[in-house]
């Protein structure tokens, strides 16, 4: 099992493949809780996004396709500079 991102677009289209996983290597009961530090980076195109962290079954599916709430957080990604 995994924690996984995604980037998605203002709209929720998918934007870019995440390139980034936590592997979970232990059963994490209901109720239990785990730190997981995510590493992210922001798109190169100066947009509104939304960065989506879902739990995959590797191989299998992400969890959110089959009922589990995801977290997603707005993101404005500004022009460098």
């Amino acid at each position: 099992m995994s924690l996984r991102h995604r980037w998605l677009t203002a709209d929720g289209s998918p934007f870019a493949v995440e390139e980034w996983r936590e592997h979970v290597y232990y059963d994490v009961e209901p109720g239990d809780s785990i730190g997981l530090t995510p590493h992210v980076t922001a798109p190169e195109t100066p947009g509104d996004y939304v960065l989506e962290f879902d739990m995959t079954q590797e191989g299998v599916a992400w969890f959110g396709a089959h009922g589990s709430k995801t977290l997603r957080a707005r993101v404005k990604v500004l022009p460098g500079g």
